[in-house]
């Protein structure tokens, strides 16, 4: 019997219940454990080395699998395999051979996050905030609209944080689209739509000081409307886009 191991889950706030889950866990926390059992042979395997980032990678998928078995109640862990595409896009492959997209995974060295949605695609990323060339900020924050730059003034007025939060913007952007994140100077982004920034305390753990939250909806190329949840600390930023195009689809009725 695999040991059920609870990462901190923070649900974007609603009053709907068609949002996404964003799981977390420390990296360190499973140097020591048996994870293995959490794999089937094949997912294994794809961790040939086992250095520190297959670790990191390996915990991701762990977060991710334990959100989806807490909505496949009385399901093991090897119930589920999250594969890869050729293009390295994740998915779900569950015991009946049925295929489940809605998954998205990220870590940084010391925190690892997945993604999960039963209703839509998502796509999610982390990064630790930390000094970075200043060629690096100008490949991310060249191409952000002026306008959507102003919008989050009240969210980050540090430059090392505005980087961070582009940064994670963009790959979680490229993930939900599935195109990989080949250029950081390209920006899908054409309009932020804000629905509020406040204060968000139940992160201070994972995120570091004065964390702050902002929700709302960023308008992309071909004027799709994605959900937008930021999280901006001193330590680390993420971000996780979605939509709900499962609706009516084969993949509503994961979790139920």
């Amino acid at each position: 019997m695999v040991n059920r191991i609870y990462p901190i889950r923070f649900v974007p706030p609603s009053n709907h219940n068609d949002h996404p889950l964003l799981a977390l866990a420390p990296i360190h926390s499973f140097e020591n454990g048996r994870i293995e059992q959490w794999f089937t042979h094949r997912e294994w395997n794809q961790f040939r080395i086992k250095n520190i980032l297959a670790l990191q990678r390996m915990v991701a998928r762990i977060v991710t699998k334990q959100a989806l078995l807490d909505m496949k109640k009385g399901w093991r862990p090897k119930d589920l395999e999250i594969m890869n595409e050729p293009s390295g896009i994740p998915y779900v492959l569950e015991r009946d051979e049925t295929r489940f997209q809605g998954i998205s995974l990220s870590h940084t060295d010391r925190v690892a996050v997945g993604a999960v949605h039963r209703l839509g695609r998502v796509g999610t990323d982390i990064e630790e905030v930390k000094v970075r060339h200043p060629v690096f900020h100008q490949w991310v924050l060249q191409q952000i609209p002026l306008k959507i730059a102003k919008d989050f003034t009240d969210l980050v007025c540090d430059e090392r944080l505005q980087v961070t939060m582009w940064w994670t913007v963009k790959e979680a952007i490229a993930k939900y689209c599935g195109t990989g994140f080949k250029d950081l100077r390209s920006s899908p982004v054409t309009k932020w739509i804000p629905t509020y920034i406040a204060p968000f305390d139940p992160g201070k753990s994972w995120f570091g000081s004065d964390v702050r939250e902002a929700y709302g909806f960023f308008k992309i190329s071909g004027d799709r409307m994605l959900y937008t949840w930021l999280i901006v600390g001193s330590k680390r930023c993420a971000c996780m886009v979605w939509d709900n195009s499962f609706i009516g689809g084969t993949n509503e009725s994961f979790g139920r």
